[in-house]
């Protein structure tokens, strides 16, 4: 066969395998700068390993179970292949180029469910032991990502019902958080999170211009993560176009929603109502006009305000606010697809509007039931194999030095003023500036 004409088609997945790869960068940055600087190496080196466990496992056998034929007649689970072995069986994507050029497709995928392993990471910040968040990668790519993959995107019974997910709204963001919200749950909150009567305390961010930074590296891998879900043509620009459009209109509604409601425009929320725009848009980036973008936007980006409200409510830490972005915004953005979509879509000429409405609300109820349910087991599991949490002396300073002894010019720094203090007025250390540094 001659591949020239599809030649253009697998540079541009390529390209867009490295512009979701180099959303690696951007979590980090949003993590890092969110938590507090003696947390921060810790939370950049997890970003950093569990791209090597989920992409390890995944190559292991998770792309096999994802988008093999389904060993089961129900579409639950697609036939074992360790090591990419017989591509010629892993051949269920469906589409031209994703299968003329399998080890490209493959590549693709695998920043897909590197990016699911990181998001967990943001949200148990800060107690979550590094050991433990290691083997709990390895299952999110080995089995958690792969079987609710299959289910939507692998040929399983999800597809076949009509289900859409472009690019992974659910299959990526909202199995991400419905992990970590099942490890928040286990952990429990962080020290001084959350007064004696429930009221929340805010853990100031080290470094928001680096979480800034990191939206915007986000935001550029977002052009990949979405635009190379389809094939290269004409829909490209489009779809690329739709997705930023959501991520600017996300932040847009929550500034405007925080600055009527706080009369502050908080840079949190801002940043955050970016990302839950994006989030939103990625179910239905390849079906939704530019101006139905607009309004999957906004509501991504409330949600996410809504989202961090709730989680407050609830009593549980959440550091990043990565269930709230990922979990609260791409629901939202599954079901608002089906409100929005173009009438002409296969789904609602096979289904109609509220029928299409319906499976798509059916998705998004099993996409969290399996990441909480699977979460929780795993979670489980991992506990019995390594201790899940640090303890309160290693939380209080710090992970950098307590799980990777990291010593730190500014934790010196702060360990003299302390003392400094103490000498002249008698003060405590844990009463001293920069306790929660």
């Amino acid at each position: 066969m001659d591949i020239t004409p599809h030649l253009p088609a697998l540079a541009w997945l390529l390209v867009s395998a490295g512009l979701v790869f180099f959303m690696q960068a951007g979590f980090c940055a949003v993590e890092s700068g969110m938590v507090r600087y003696k947390n921060s190496i810790n939370v950049a080196l997890k970003n950093v390993v569990d791209f090597c466990t989920s992409f390890a496992a995944f190559l292991i056998l998770g792309y096999s179970l994802m988008f093999s034929p389904s060993v089961d007649p129900f579409g639950l689970i697609g036939q074992p292949v360790p090591f990419l072995s017989d591509l010629a069986l892993i051949n269920n994507a469906g589409t031209d180029v994703f299968t003329i050029f399998p080890f490209a497709f493959f590549l693709f995928q695998a920043t897909f469910c590197n990016t699911t392993a990181t998001i967990v990471s943001g949200g148990i910040a800060e107690r979550c032991r590094f050991m433990a968040y290691v083997l709990v990668s390895i299952g999110i790519g080995l089995l958690i990502y792969p079987v609710f993959g299959h289910w939507a995107w692998g040929g399983g019974w999800l597809a076949r019902l009509g289900y859409h997910d472009f690019a992974g709204s659910s299959v990526v963001h909202l199995l991400g958080a419905g992990i970590t919200l099942a490890g928040v749950i286990v952990l429990g909150a962080r020290a001084g999170r959350f007064a004696a009567d429930g009221t929340p305390r805010t853990i100031p961010a080290s470094s928001m211009p680096l979480v800034a930074i990191g939206v915007i590296f986000l935001a550029f891998g977002w052009i990949g993560f979405n635009g190379g879900s389809a094939p290269l043509g004409a829909q490209t620009a489009t779809i690329i176009v739709v997705t930023l459009n959501a991520g600017a209109f996300g932040a847009i509604g929550v500034m405007l929603l925080v600055w009527a409601l706080r009369g502050i425009p908080s840079a949190d929320l801002i940043l955050n109502g970016v990302l839950g725009g994006l989030v939103a848009i990625t179910a239905g980036a390849d079906v939704v006009p530019p101006a139905g973008a607009c309004v999957i936007g906004i509501i991504g980006g409330v949600a996410t305000v809504v989202g961090a409200k709730l989680m407050d409510r609830w009593r549980l830490d959440d550091a990043v606010g990565a269930v709230a972005v990922h979990g609260f915004a791409g629901a939202t953005g599954v079901l608002a697809t089906a409100l929005f979509a173009d009438p002409a879509i296969a789904e609602i000429q096979r289904h109609g509007r509220w029928g299409f409405l319906g499976v798509q609300a059916l998705g998004v109820a099993c996409c969290l039931g399996w990441a909480y349910g699977a979460g929780l087991l795993l979670w489980w599991l991992t506990g019995r194999i390594t201790p899940l949490r640090i303890g309160p002396d290693e939380e209080a300073v710090g992970m950098n030095y307590s799980e990777h002894r990291v010593a730190e010019p500014v934790m010196e720094l702060t360990a003299s003023v302390q003392a400094a203090l103490r000498g002249q007025d008698g003060a405590r250390v844990e009463d001293a500036p920069g306790e929660l540094a």
